[in-house]
Parts: structure tokens; sequence; C-alpha cells
């Protein structure tokens, strides 16, 4: 199993022809609805929901490194998709990496990120109702970076892994 990816300006290549651009996005997901993600190295995540006022945010309570919090920014992503809005979306990604290795165009070897990857590849075969495109985007237009960057946070909960999967997550 692999994620579409759109790519430069091809979908589905094996290369990146560089980050998706506003042009691209309207050729190739017109009619997908939009989400952006993003992870930080201090634990922080954000699930950033184009076109709407949903946001979702917190702090992981076990993280090593910022790809790997990108890589539970699209697990929650794709959790709020599948427990509370199914249907053709495109989550856009700052982190040409975890673009890269869900799209199963570069290899993965940490083994952490191979469990993650596993969660995410379970939610979409468990949900028949998903068209999930996804796409690497630069860092200052991810709408979700810009949200984790801007905000002071009053309250930021915490999440392990578990929560995430089962839909529990802080929506605003």
């Amino acid at each position: 199993m692999r994620i579409p990816v759109i790519n430069g300006t091809k979908t589905n290549s094996k290369v990146f022809n560089g980050p998706v651009s506003i042009e691209t996005i309207r050729k190739y997901a017109s009619d997908y609805n939009i989400m952006y993600v993003d992870g930080d190295g201090d634990g922080k995540i954000c699930v950033f929901v184009d076109g709407d006022t949903t946001r979702i945010y917190g702090r992981m309570v076990e993280f090593d490194t910022a790809p790997e919090n990108e890589y539970y920014s699209m697990l929650a992503g794709l959790s709020y998709i599948r427990h509370y809005h199914p249907g053709k979306w495109l989550i856009l990604s700052d982190n040409q990496m975890v673009v890269g290795q869900l799209g199963l165009m570069w290899k993965i070897s940490k083994q952490k990120f191979h469990d993650i990857k596993h969660e995410i590849y379970t939610i979409l075969r468990k949900s028949d109702d998903l068209d999930i495109k996804i796409g690497w985007i630069r860092g200052k237009s991810n709408k979700a970076s810009c949200y984790l960057k801007s905000i002071e946070f009053d309250y930021m909960p915490e999440y392990c892994v578990e929560d995430i999967i089962c839909g529990n997550l802080y929506i605003t």
C-alpha cells in the first residue's frame, strides 16, 4: 500500500520535483478538502483544516525527534478524518522526508517510523470511504506550522499514540 503523492507538477511521481504549488493543488486536488499538519522538536503537533475553524493541537507524551512528531501530526490528521470527517482529503506537510516515506518513494530506516507508518496504513485500510493524497509544501506555506508558531497556548493537551488512534483529540 502507498499513499498517492501530489508532487511538484505531477502526481504519483517517484522523484520530488519540488514542493507542491497552489497551481498544482488546484489542478490535482480541486475537489479535495485540504489539511495542513506539523510537528516540532518540542513535542508539539498541530492539524489545521483549511477553510474551516478546526484545529487540533497538543504535545506528545513521548517523542524523540521533529520528524517523529510530523508522523504523529499526520496520524492525528488521519484519525480526525476517519472519526469525524471522511471523504476526499489532501494532507500537506512541510517535512519532505515524511511525505517521501509515506509515499514509498524513500526508505525508512528507523523502526519507530515504521511503527507509526503501520498505524497510518491501518487507518487507511479500515476506511473504505477515504480518498487521501499527501503533498510536500514549503514551511512558510504550512498553515499548521504558522499556527503553532504564532499562538500562545493556555492549555496544551498531552497525547499518547493510543489517544490519537482512537480519535481522542482536542479539537477546537
